[in-house]
């Protein structure tokens, strides 16, 4: 449904607006629209992945140029979100399945506050997630304001031209999107 959105953005805009001003004026109504927002700035299918550079768990600087040529997933996650590290073991093994691909992995860790550079190496270290690990553990992100999304778990795959192939892809959908990618290569 996210991926739905973000892509029909304008078209979910003109529903909101067309809701009854007292739903408009409800909690959930007052809500919506920070959803809403998030979805019209989130980088779309087909525009040019923002570059970063961020340092890694081992302390190198990565920079999301140098995968130039290579599949790259991005996973936007944070110790805290739950949703995310359920998403942990799923990635260890298409990590461990695709390792002869011309696919990498990079997680982007959105840990800020008080103690977040420990508790993001914690769950590294916990969730044995042997991919490449940056942070920018501060709040607000850079890296999130650039790809324009409102919370995490969030993913773009993007492709060796550097665009944005899909987004939001967990779970089933992901196994099943990067198979079909990797069985017609």
């Amino acid at each position: 449904m996210k991926s739905f959105r973000i892509a029909q953005a304008k078209r979910f805009q003109q529903v909101y607006e067309a809701f009854p001003t007292a739903y408009r004026k409800s909690d959930m109504g007052k809500f919506l629209p920070l959803f809403l927002d998030a979805d019209a700035k989130t980088v779309k299918i087909g525009q040019v992945a923002p570059n970063f550079k961020l340092t890694s768990s081992d302390g190198k600087q990565i920079n999301l140029s140098d995968y130039q040529g290579k599949y790259v997933y991005l996973d936007f996650w944070a110790s805290w979100c739950k949703g995310c590290r359920m998403q942990h073991p799923l990635l260890r093994r298409l990590h461990q399945t695709y390792k002869d691909a011309p696919l990498e992995i990079i997680s982007v860790s959105l840990d800020a506050g008080a103690n977040a550079k420990e508790k993001w190496l914690k769950a590294v270290e916990n969730d044995k997630l042997t991919w490449v690990q940056v942070a920018e553990l501060t709040h607000p992100s850079a890296i999130q304001k650039e790809y324009g999304f409102l919370g995490v778990p969030m993913n773009f795959l993007i492709n060796p031209e550097g665009k944005i192939e899909a987004h939001y892809l967990h779970d089933e959908y992901l196994e099943t999107y990067l198979n079909t990618l990797f069985s017609t290569k």
